[in-house]
């Protein structure tokens, strides 16, 4: 599930204010779901490796400041796991909207329910900027991020969902091991995903939708 802000007051429909997030997990709790880290989750669709009956990743994007203000308490009041995806030249500004501080980061970074993830540097559409541009978002992100953070920064997620082959072999290159994307009409489940490098998600909306099919299921042989 990808979910954006979370706000005391919404300001567009991408928003959830920190009750309508409580009352997601509360679904989550009351449909016997899961959450699990995308570690897991990767070991399964690698390996095989068992998951949950119904198992569910929640993946918050952009490194707002009610990541840490609202949803990562809430988190650490379920105890579920989340991927936070960070775009670095943001980190620390509140022009507009707050962004969590480099303080705020680590601090979530080394809990063992979060996932820092990469979502570039500037959050620009990767699939239009040159080769140098592409490689320099790609691999410059990491590199802060786990500099800053004293962790590996193992996943990436592409801003504004957009990727392509090209995009896709830069992202491996800078060793990251999978990658998160978002496209509609598409949205399907991560078992029906290409690749790693193209791990499928639902928008925060589909919840309802999403939450009676979560499914385990059999060892898992289709990403590779």
């Amino acid at each position: 599930m990808m979910y954006h802000d979370i706000l005391p007051v919404k300001q567009v429909p991408y928003d959830l204010t920190p009750t309508e997030l409580r009352q997601h997990f509360e679904q989550i709790k009351s449909s016997q779901v899961t959450p699990i880290s995308l570690d897991r989750l990767m070991d399964h669709l690698r390996t095989g490796s068992l998951l949950p009956e119904k198992p569910i990743l929640l993946t918050f994007d952009d490194g707002y400041g009610g990541h840490y203000r609202y949803a990562y308490p809430l988190l650490k009041e379920y105890g579920y796991p989340a991927v936070f995806s960070i775009h670095t030249s943001w980190v620390g500004v509140n022009v507009g909207r707050t962004h969590v501080s480099w303080q705020e980061l680590k601090t979530m970074a080394h809990d063992p329910l979060v996932t820092i993830a990469s979502h570039s540097q500037t959050h620009p559409a990767l699939t239009r900027l040159s080769n140098q541009k592409l490689a320099q978002e790609v691999v410059d992100s990491k590199k802060i991020l786990e500099a800053r953070l004293d962790r590996p920064v193992k996943y990436f997620t592409y801003p504004y969902g957009f990727h392509d082959a090209r995009v896709k072999q830069a992202v491996a290159k800078a060793h990251y091991l999978a990658a998160l994307a978002y496209a509609l009409p598409t949205e399907r489940f991560a078992n029906q995903s290409t690749d790693l490098l193209s791990l499928a998600r639902f928008e925060k909306a589909q919840l309802a939708k999403v939450l009676p099919q979560a499914w385990g299921g059999a060892p898992s042989t289709q990403c590779k």
